[in-house]
Formats: C-alpha cells, structure tokens, sequence
C-alpha cells in the first residue's frame, strides 16, 4: 500500500515517519509525517507557514481516506536537509 498527501492541492510523496491513528468512535482522527522542507522554495514557505491550517488529504494507493488541517509544525534548522514534523487532527 502507498500513501500520498495532498497539501493545499500539491502532492507529496516524498514522506517518512507517517503515522495514522483511525478513531472511529471519537471526534477526530489523527496523523503525523516528516517531510524536508526547503526554505528557498516559495511553495514550500507558503504551505508550510506557522500559524496557517493548511487543508491536508490522505490517500492510500490513489483512494482519499481522509482529509484533515495542519495544526502544528516543527522545524530543525540545519545544514543537512531535514525532515519538518507536521501533525494533523479531523
């Protein structure tokens, strides 16, 4: 199975740590990733800006499982690219 996230409509693919807690008695589902992000790239500064709840979809193999916002961020700033943790509730 594959999995794919769409951010304010761009696709990502290029992902780690995801993690998918389905709650089917309760409010909301949640579910996390780490992605590089790069600071030079003015999408990636739009769609990852603090204090912004970013529409987010999950797909597995192509098929929406479910859609949620972006509700915190955390950033590393290093010389090595590493990946933003983002963490997501719907």
């Amino acid at each position: 199975m594959s999995f794919s996230l769409k951010i304010q409509g761009t696709t990502f693919r290029n992902f780690s740590n995801f993690k998918l807690s389905l709650q089917y008695n309760s409010i909301a589902s949640v579910f996390s990733f780490d992605v590089v992000m790069d600071p030079d790239n003015p999408d990636h500064r739009k769609l990852f800006q603090p204090f912004t709840y970013r529409k987010v979809e999950v797909f597995a193999d192509e098929v929406l499982m479910l859609t949620g916002v972006i509700l915190n961020h955390e950033f590393a700033e290093t010389t090595v690219p590493e990946p933003l943790s983002a963490a997501k509730r719907w």
